[in-house]
């Protein structure tokens, strides 16, 4: 509990469980190939275009609702 909390560790949970879901789609596929090879009559899943990861996580800090309670307390009377 601060006047300050760090943005990053939302968005960080969110990077972690995209890339999870893509990983695991991508282990899909490859499996998918794999099963396609060894038997001619199994097809192929294509591989998902939207797999761009980019990160959304940066490291900025905000006001906590503690923080500007403080603020609207003791700066604004």
């Amino acid at each position: 509990m601060g006047l300050l909390e760090n943005q990053y560790d939302d968005a960080a949970e969110k990077d972690l469980k995209n890339s999870i879901d893509a990983i695991n789609d991508l282990h899909k596929t490859v499996k998918s190939m794999q099963d396609a090879l060894s038997n001619p009559r199994k097809k192929m899943i294509k591989v998902k275009s939207n797999l761009n990861l980019k990160p959304k996580a940066k490291d900025r800090l905000r006001i906590s609702k503690f923080g500007r309670d403080f603020v609207k307390h003791f700066i604004n009377l």
